[in-house]
């Protein structure tokens, strides 16, 4: 991920995470380490980049427990429909969302998919966050502008074409600068 750390984007939220949110992000990294062995482990596995270990950062600062306005859940935001399209139960009994280990491997999962589907860890995590759809169109629209463009180098010239929507064009900045 080091290639972009000078994108003003990443910057930009590496001085937030440095001053602004300081104190929050610094409480995160402590409920991180009580996750870290899991992530990683399971990021290894499943021939992941162990830097998206900072997923569930930018997604919940590491609160398994962690509700959104959309009605995503747990450490990693999962949706219900996303959750049991890999595999997590989620029903009236149980929600796997909320487990550590299980949302952990649904993410994984779902990231390899998202992965193998853009040829790109920052456009599957843009996808992880925005939606496939979302990312599938705005490469649709801009093709003749991101000719010759591939690889993670797409995210960065799908974002100058401001292609995506406002949270998930600094989406990727975010766990960069994580």
């Amino acid at each position: 991920m080091a290639p972009y750390e000078s994108h003003e984007r990443v910057a930009f939220f590496v001085e937030r995470f440095s001053v602004a949110t300081k104190e929050t992000f610094e409480v995160a990294l402590e409920r991180q380490s009580r996750y870290a062995p899991i992530i990683h482990a399971k990021l290894r596995a499943g021939g992941l980049p162990e830097d998206m270990i900072y997923l569930p950062l930018i997604e919940s600062w590491y609160d398994p427990n962690a509700y959104s306005r959309a009605a995503a859940v747990g450490m990693w935001q999962f949706m219900t429909s996303t959750a049991r399209g890999v595999g997590l139960r989620v029903d009236w009994w149980i929600d796997e969302r909320r487990d550590p280990v299980r949302a952990t491997e649904g993410a994984v999962a779902h990231l390899n998919e998202l992965r193998s589907d853009f040829g790109s860890v920052y456009l599957a995590a843009a996808a992880y966050n925005g939606g496939a759809g979302r990312v599938s169109r705005g490469l649709a629209q801009h093709a003749v502008a991101l000719e010759g463009t591939v690889g993670d180098d797409l995210f960065f010239a799908l974002l100058d074409q401001k292609a995506l929507r406002a949270e998930t064009r600094d989406y990727v900045p975010k766990l960069i600068a994580a």
